[in-house]
């Protein structure tokens, strides 16, 4: 004699898993973006930090001094370097367009002249101490 319980429990069986899957897919997607675009912005900030780096060593030089780099940045991101106002002395790390990290030049607050500098991709920036109405900072452009 056959045991019918297997074949009749077989599709509440897939109707649950499937429950389960469906219920877990969404979550995996958001997580797995949710973690490249953080790594995105990590690798962002760390050319960030070069460029901080940058901006120290032509300051300190002295009025002249130059320095050029070389940076990469993650596509979606975009570095925005100066700006107006408390801008002047920032570099912004943005993602799809959203600000996600925001550094501020220190010891000394370093400002960046010349308007806002946005750099994407992997371009060679040129960082320049000027003066600019008597205002000593850092002017970045390409190179």
């Amino acid at each position: 004699m056959m045991d019918r319980r297997g074949v009749l429990g077989l599709p509440m069986r897939l109707a649950v898993a499937m429950v389960i899957v469906s219920v877990c897919v969404p979550s995996l997607v958001y997580a797995t973006e949710t973690f490249k675009a953080d790594s995105d912005v990590s690798e962002a900030a760390s050319e960030v930090e070069k460029m901080v780096s940058a901006a120290d060593s032509v300051y300190y030089s002295g009025y002249g001094s130059t320095c050029t780099i070389y940076v990469s940045i993650p596509a979606g991101c975009e570095i925005i370097i100066g700006g107006e106002d408390q801008d002047a002395y920032t570099m912004r790390v943005t993602y799809d367009g959203d600000v996600k990290k925001t550094v501020y030049t220190q010891r000394p607050m370093i400002q960046f002249l010349g308007g806002p500098v946005t750099v994407a991709g992997s371009p060679e920036l040129r960082f320049e101490c000027v003066s600019e109405d008597g205002i000593y900072g850092v002017k970045v452009t390409y190179v």
